[in-house]
């Protein structure tokens, strides 16, 4: 615990901020701390999931300052099966949105291609981007119902773009 903060042990628990920390919208260089595909919740696909790390000091949306470090995690769904759309345009749709955050890594990464996506290479291949810089513009959501289970989802950060 900081020096200056109070001391969580002796704070009644219904004061205790428990909200996870939020960086304030910008654009922000950051570096691949891990990428991997894993299961998505409802098991019926995968997920290509990024974890980034900031390379400087950042602000939160409370004014609070968060060091060198600070992780935010992004997916990318690599679902084929849509109830709305069929499975040529699920693929084209999954092949442009990597491409843009592949092509936004620096160094750049080759070597990878559309079909590596869907045939299980890239649970592999997707190792390699670990340690790679990236620039992102990172936005701060508020407090928003899900449109889908209608679940209060917490502030939290999106990357709404890679920046090449």
């Amino acid at each position: 615990m900081t020096e200056n903060a109070p001391n969580l042990l002796d704070l009644d628990l219904n004061s205790v901020d428990t909200s996870f920390p939020v960086i304030k919208t910008g654009i922000y260089d950051m570096t691949i701390q891990d990428s991997s595909v894993s299961d998505n919740k409802a098991a019926d696909g995968k997920n290509w999931v990024i974890k980034l790390a900031t390379t400087v000091p950042t602000s939160g949306v409370k004014g609070e300052s968060f060091p060198v470090g600070q992780i935010v995690t992004t997916q990318l769904s690599l679902k084929t099966k849509s109830e709305k759309k069929t499975e040529d345009q699920m693929k084209e749709i999954i092949v442009k949105n990597a491409a843009r955050i592949l092509q936004a890594i620096k160094p750049p990464v080759s070597g990878i291609t559309g079909k590596d996506l869907f045939d299980g290479s890239f649970e592999t291949k997707c190792k390699a981007l670990q340690g790679r810089n990236v620039r992102v513009k990172l936005d701060a959501l508020p407090e928003r119902r899900d449109k889908d289970s209608g679940k209060t989802l917490s502030p939290s950060n999106d990357v709404a773009q890679y920046i090449k």
